[in-house]
């Protein structure tokens, strides 16, 4: 599980729709809804219950979120610390 990954997921629940997840990541709605793809065959289960354009997560989509929210604040603790041990500040 990739960073990038984690965030695309994390919008795509967020805000329950591809297009206006991939509108907030800044890429395109194919790309997006390519991953989406790509990461559910990865995975052998569906992230996602689909209903029209809207995207629902599954029990499985659930357990990604959780577990990709972990890392997530994992990896900004991790920056924050290191910044903080390298004097830099924070305006």
């Amino acid at each position: 599980m990739q960073i990038k990954e984690c965030e695309y997921i994390e919008e795509i629940a967020k805000y329950g729709n591809i297009s206006k997840a991939a509108g907030i990541l800044g890429i395109d709605q194919s790309t997006l809804t390519k991953f989406l793809q790509r990461k559910e065959d990865e995975l052998g289960v569906p992230l996602f219950h689909r209903i029209g354009k809207q995207f629902f997560p599954t029990q499985a989509g659930e357990c990604y979120l959780e577990q990709s929210k972990k890392m997530l604040r994992l990896c900004q603790e991790l920056d924050w610390r290191i910044r903080q041990k390298n004097g830099v500040s924070f305006a």
